[in-house]
């Protein structure tokens, strides 16, 4: 439990440093942007898609880290705690009478299962080999073609 809370502390400063960083890479961005227009390098109105890719590669990913890291301090937090940190469910498991069906569906149909693979084996033993030669050569002969003529 403690080390929960640790690590969404850890998670949360990093995140605070995280926003700091941001606010001050958006007033860096803010400041080149109009020196950049005061100067006449550039303009809002041909240049617009620049300026907001500026302000996406300066700003937004350190937006959306900081927005992930709160997240996730938050997520430890309302986790509940396990001994051995295996997720618990929420209600106990109880068998019921329908797991017992089920389970009785899966027999029977393993069972059917086997027998027919059973049966499919038998009927592969009564077949005779010489008959199965004896079809494939009256079968080759009748699709060859005669290429002398």
């Amino acid at each position: 439990m403690i080390m929960k809370n640790i690590l969404s502390i850890i998670l949360y400063v990093l995140a605070v440093l995280l926003a700091i960083f941001t606010v001050w890479s958006f007033i860096n961005c803010t400041e080149i942007i109009t020196e950049a227009i005061d100067a006449g390098q550039i303009s809002y109105s041909g240049n617009m898609f620049e300026i907001i890719s500026f302000y996406m590669a300066n700003c937004a990913q350190n937006l959306v880290n900081t927005v992930l890291l709160v997240s996730v301090g938050l997520i430890l937090q309302k986790k509940p705690y396990t001994s051995n940190n295996a997720i618990l469910p929420a209600y106990p498991q109880e068998t019921t009478e329908n797991d017992d069906e089920l389970e009785d569906w899966f027999e029977e149909a393993d069972m059917t299962e086997e027998a027919d693979m059973a049966e499919v084996g038998d009927m592969a033993e009564e077949v005779d080999m010489a008959e199965v030669a004896d079809l494939a050569e009256v079968e080759s002969e009748s699709t060859s073609v005669d290429l002398k003529n």
